[in-house]
């Protein structure tokens, strides 16, 4: 089996933690072993057992965050803590959608992850064939504003379904005189972001727009921001052009020291780089 195989396995029978081992340990041969070990804790959540997928899961616990991207750390590093927060323990489950190679799993070692990602599993939105309040937490980072507005409604819907106990959105919103088109466009012309286009092209979510809809469905609703514009958008081309410079160590220098500041002191209310939007299922 090759990986595009164990990909359309894993879509074939989403639920099946065998089929996410088998993908897990194609990550590992190809030495990605972040991926891998979400696969692994997916497969683990899913039900799956034996002390061999155990022992692969927990290979986690060795793999170093500290020199992640500044930008992706700093949102890893505030969605664990608001999950742990409301879960007020460690050992929870949860869903995570739209999560990439999956470094979430990394950043809370003993819960019962399990990720959504049409670039690492195949999957995606449309294949939440999880049963109704069958996890305690559903997160999606920085995945709201890639819905195209019409359908944002039935994304929340489906994951307020899936949810036992909470629906925790991490996302960028307009905000006032933010000028964020502008800054979108300087990214797209200067680094074409796919990401940064696509912000574009759906526009970016107003807040009002999901706290009605928490309104109309009964939920209770709080949101709070999270980060700064600036600091975000300044260091994205810290990386970029020092990169391109053939200065990797000194960027990683720079991400190292911002990753070691309290995030706490890291947030512009008036211009936060997101929200964080708590939905509060039961």
């Amino acid at each position: 089996m090759n990986r595009a195989e164990a990909v359309a396995a894993v879509g074939a029978a989403p639920l099946d933690p065998a089929a996410h081992a088998a993908l897990g340990d194609m990550f590992v041969a190809a030495g990605e072993l972040r991926p891998a070990v979400a696969c692994y804790r997916s497969a683990l959540a899913l039900g799956g057992e034996g002390d061999e997928l155990h022992m692969k899961a927990a290979t986690g616990r060795d793999i170093s965050m500290d020199g992640l991207d500044h930008n992706r750390f700093y949102r890893l590093s505030c969605l664990r803590d608001e999950l742990r927060i409301l879960a007020d323990c460690d050992d929870f489950s949860l869903l995570d959608i739209g999560g990439g190679d999956g470094a979430l799993a990394l950043f809370l070692p003993d819960t019962a992850y399990q990720l959504i990602e049409p670039g690492t599993n195949g999957l995606g939105a449309e294949d939440l064939h999880h049963a109704d309040n069958s996890v305690d937490m559903v997160c999606a980072c920085h995945v709201y504003e890639h819905i195209p507005p019409g359908d944002r409604e039935a994304f929340l819907d489906g994951l307020v379904r899936i949810a036992r106990k909470h629906v925790l959105l991490l996302n960028p919103f307009a905000v006032e005189g933010g000028r964020h088109e502008e800054r979108l466009q300087i990214t797209v012309d200067l680094l074409n972001a796919d990401w940064a286009r696509e912000h574009l092209e759906c526009g970016l979510p107003e807040l009002d727009e999901v706290t009605a809809w928490a309104g109309r469905r009964g939920l209770t609703c709080r949101t709070k921001p999270n980060g700064a514009t600036g600091t975000s958008f300044l260091a994205t081309y810290v990386n970029h052009y020092a990169r391109l410079a053939g200065r990797s160590a000194e960027a990683d220098r720079i991400n190292r020291y911002l990753n070691s500041l309290p995030t706490e002191l890291l947030v512009a209310p008036n211009l936060p780089s997101a929200w964080f939007v708590h939905l509060a299922v039961s």
